[in-house]
C-alpha cells in the first residue's frame, strides 16, 4: 500500500479521508442517502491507513454500554491531556483538523471519540442523548486506566460545534470502574 513512499502516502491518505469526510456533508439534505454511509466508511478507512503511518495516534475503543465508543488517542509528551468530541454529525476523524493536530504538536495527550449520536456510535446503533455525563464518565475511566502518561489533575474536555452544548453537562459520575 505505501511501496516506498511512507510521506506520500500518510499525507494522501489524510487528504483523501477529508474529502470523503467533506463530501459526505454535502448529503445530509437526504438522511436515507447511502452515499453517506458509503462516504463515512471511506473517510474512517483512510483516517485509519493515515494513523498507521504516524507513530503517535493510535485507534481505540471505550467500553460503553452494549458496543463501544470508537476513537484516536495521541500520544503527547507533556502528560497533560484534551478529551475532544464534535457535536451531532461531525466525526473523531474530523476532530484531527480542529485542534487534535494542533494541540499534538503543542506536547498534549489527546483523545477524540465519537459519542452517541456521532457518525461511528450512530453506526453501532447509539443515539444522541441529551446528558453528556454517562458518556464522559466511561471516557474518563478508559484514559485513567489506559497504559499512556497521564496527569489526572490535568485533563480537559473541548467540544466542538453542537458537542459546545454537550460537553458542560459532562461531570464525572462515579462508576464501578472509578471506585477501585
Amino acid at each position: 500500500m505505501v511501496s516506498g513512499h511512507p510521506v506520500s502516502a500518510r499525507d494522501g491518505f489524510l487528504r483523501a479521508s477529508n474529502y470523503y469526510r467533506s463530501a459526505g456533508f454535502f448529503l445530509h439534505g437526504d438522511p436515507g442517502d447511502p452515499r453517506i454511509d458509503a462516504a463515512y466508511t471511506r473517510q474512517a478507512t483512510c483516517f485509519r491507513a493515515y494513523a498507521k503511518l504516524v507513530e503517535h495516534i493510535e485507534p481505540i475503543q471505550i467500553p460503553y454500554e452494549p458496543a463501544a465508543l470508537k476513537g484516536y488517542f495521541y500520544r503527547g509528551t507533556r502528560g497533560a491531556t484534551v478529551i475532544m468530541h464534535n457535536g451531532f454529525d461531525g466525526s473523531a476523524e474530523e476532530m484531527h483538523f480542529f485542534a487534535a493536530a494542533a494541540l499534538h504538536e503543542r506536547g498534549f495527550n489527546v483523545l477524540v471519540f465519537d459519542g452517541p449520536g456521532q457518525p461511528a456510535a450512530m453506526r453501532a446503533g447509539m443515539h444522541l442523548r441529551p446528558g453528556w455525563e454517562p458518556v464522559v464518565t466511561p471516557v474518563l475511566d478508559w484514559l485513567h486506566a489506559s497504559p499512556y502518561d497521564i496527569d489526572p489533575d490535568r485533563v480537559a474536555l473541548l467540544g466542538v460545534s453542537m458537542g459546545g452544548l454537550l460537553a458542560p453537562r459532562a461531570r464525572r459520575r462515579s462508576s464501578p470502574a472509578s471506585r477501585h
